[in-house]
Order: C-alpha cells, then structure tokens, then sequence
C-alpha cells in the first residue's frame, strides 16, 4: 500500500493532477466489486485455519487509526474506499470464523469419539506419567484440537468473542474428558483393579493439559511440558 500511494503522488506531482470526486467513484465502483467477488467466497470457506489466516491479512490493513501499527498511505481520504471494504470483509470474516470454531467444536471435540487404539494409548500414557520415563508425546485428541483450535483464532477476532469461543471449547473438552473418554478409559482396563483410579487419573491430568491448552501462546512440547517444567500429575492417596 505504501508503494501505491507513493506511485500515486509521483503521478501527480508530473501531470498535476490530485484527488477528487471522479477518482474516488472510481475506487468505490473497483471495491465493489472486490467485495461482491470476495464476500460469497468467504461465506463458503469452511477450514478454519484459511478464515483465521484471512482475517489476520484484512487486520493489517485497516484504517491507521484503528489498528496498533499504523499503516503508510497517501494524503488523508485517498484510501477511504478501500479501508470501508476492508473493513467489511473483515466482518464477514470474523463472523464466518467464530461460526466455523463453534462447529468445529461441535465436531471434533465434542463428537470425538475414541478408538481402540486411542484408548489403549491413553491407558499406557496414564501408567506412564509418574514413572522415571514418562510419555512425554501423548494427549487427549480432544486436548489437541483444543489448542489447536486457541492457537488459530489468537488475534483474529475480538477479545471478547476470542474469550466465548475459547471457554465453549474448553467446556466441550472437560465435557469429552469426564464422560466419553473416562469411561472408554475404563472399560478398556475392565479386569485391571486399580481400573477406576486409572479413569480418574486420566480426568485429573486430562483436565489439567485442557487448562493449558486453553491459553493462547503457551509453550508446549507434546502437550506435557509447561514451559521448560516437566508436567507431573499427583493424585491423592
């Protein structure tokens, strides 16, 4: 944008000519029908990571006054067109996001279901946590898409519609935690004695990593580290 509204005012300081009211019909006619191509594209997107990154795009591009890093431009009002269109797509954007959170919340965190193997990985990961080798890679899926899905609406959206979305995700993942994933974990470990004290402590520390998942811009590895602490999980005797 600071390249265009440099060409802009070299263009008129040779040919002397500025801004006015056929310029800015013009601009008004091009970004409409910007937004008329652009709107029903994001309408249809449906990957979250796609709206989250578009939104991030549209953010460093509104009007100076509205954003923490203002932008360069040419003289007050040349862009007024673009910053208007911007702005509403920007909108459209952020509100397709938050949609698209919400029903990927409803499909993968609380429609996760688990698989044998997810189970009978949770069972090794749950004896291994205060062993002298601890699994150190393994977390709920649910878990994972938790922070996965915090990590891609940082910064896109408001603060408070980012704080509703993260708590509804955090609920449905405690939700998958105490009831589908606890008694899978359960059933899957039927003839063991110590099966129910394993199902609580695959809630106790499942419970603990969504707590941190639900942060935004935590330091992880696996899910299992707190910055460079080890994670541990005790459990009252």
């Amino acid at each position: 944008m600071g390249v265009c509204a440099d060409e802009g005012r070299l263009y008129a300081e040779f040919f002397g000519i500025s801004s006015g009211k056929g310029l800015r019909a013009h601009e008004d006619m091009v970004m409409h029908v910007f937004y008329e191509q652009v709107r029903p594209r994001i309408i249809r997107e449906a990957q979250v990571d796609v709206l989250a990154a578009l939104c991030l795009t549209l953010l460093a591009y509104q009007r100076p006054n509205e954003s923490n890093e203002p932008v360069e431009t040419g003289e007050p009002g040349e862009l007024e067109a673009f910053y208007a269109v911007v702005g509403a797509v920007l909108e459209d954007a952020q509100q397709r996001l938050a949609f698209r959170a919400q029903a990927f919340v409803r499909g993968e965190i609380t429609g996760y279901r688990m698989s044998a193997d997810d189970a009978q990985a949770a069972v090794q990961w749950i004896r291994s946590v205060d062993s002298d080798d601890p699994d150190d890679h393994w977390e709920y899926p649910p878990v994972q898409r938790l922070r996965w899905l915090v990590a891609q609406i940082s910064g896109c959206v408001d603060t408070e519609v980012q704080h509703g979305l993260t708590d509804e995700a955090l609920s449905a993942c405690k939700q998958s935690i105490a009831t589908h994933g606890a008694r899978t974990v359960r059933d899957s470990v039927r003839g063991d004695a110590n099966a129910e004290q394993l199902a609580h402590q695959f809630v106790t520390c499942s419970m603990t990593l969504a707590d941190q998942a639900a942060e935004p811009d935590q330091t992880h590895y696996g899910g299992l580290n707190i910055g460079s602490a080890r994670f541990s999980c005790d459990l009252p005797v």
